[in-house]
Parts: structure tokens; sequence; C-alpha cells
């Protein structure tokens, strides 16, 4: 995988998202759900994810606000 240096939750990326958008009439609601799953990406190969976002342009990997700030 490639992975940024921070983690955030689906709401949380979906909240970025429609700020990132302008979308103030998207509202999200978090909450728990009936079973929890840990979905957080990782790498067996950090020096291979960093040199892959240097490739990329990045000094060193970005967060997930920096990516979705600059790709959309």
């Amino acid at each position: 995988h490639l992975v940024p240096n921070s983690v955030v939750s689906k709401a949380e990326l979906v909240q970025l998202i429609a700020n990132k958008e302008g979308r103030s009439d998207i509202k999200v609601n978090p909450g728990p759900s009936e079973k929890a799953v840990n979905r957080t990406l990782s790498t067996l190969n950090p020096s291979l994810n960093q040199e892959l976002f240097a490739l990329a342009g990045y000094q060193e990997p970005p967060s997930v606000e920096r990516m979705i700030f600059d790709l959309i």
C-alpha cells in the first residue's frame, strides 16, 4: 500500500472531501457500528513507501488531508 502519514476515520474522510469541495450541504453523522473493524492502511516496507512518495514530489509521506488538497 501507499500509506499516508496520518489516519482518519471514514466519517472524517468524507467530511474532508465535502469541505474541500465546498459542500456545506453534506452533514456527516459519525456513530458506532455494530461491529468495529480496523481498516487502517499499513505497509511492510516503509522505505519503499517513502521512495514512492518522493517520486511523486513529496519530501515525506503526506497526510490524508494534504493528499485530498492535492488531488481535488
